[in-house]
């Protein structure tokens, strides 16, 4: 099962927030909700890799994905909640996160 420390999880936050063309802080959903707003091809099966990701190198890759995505549509993200789902990563938090995406899909 795929783990955060607490510093790991800020650096990840951190890294995602400072790159060339930042994230837009906001949104006061999770990170699954974020993705919902995504249009385009392939994002259930890209959500559900990341979901399933066991390695820490892919998902953080997946997350870069997403966050440079979600930075190309101008969409924000909660960056404490993106960090509190990190350091409490399991089962939990990605069911919180397929439920947030799944939900508005339909």
């Amino acid at each position: 099962m795929l783990t955060f420390t607490e510093e790991e999880a800020s650096g990840v936050v951190s890294m995602l927030f400072n790159t060339k063309k930042r994230l837009q802080r906001g949104s006061t959903g999770n990170f699954g909700a974020n993705i919902r707003m995504l249009k385009g091809p392939m994002i259930e099966q890209r959500l559900a890799r990341l979901l399933e990701c066991d390695s820490i190198e892919y998902f953080v890759q997946y997350l870069m994905e997403f966050a440079q995505a979600l930075s190309n549509a101008g969409l924000p993200v909660n960056p404490h909640s993106l960090q509190r789902d990190l350091a409490h990563w399991g089962k939990e938090a990605q069911i919180e996160w397929a439920a947030a995406f799944w939900q508005g899909t339909e």
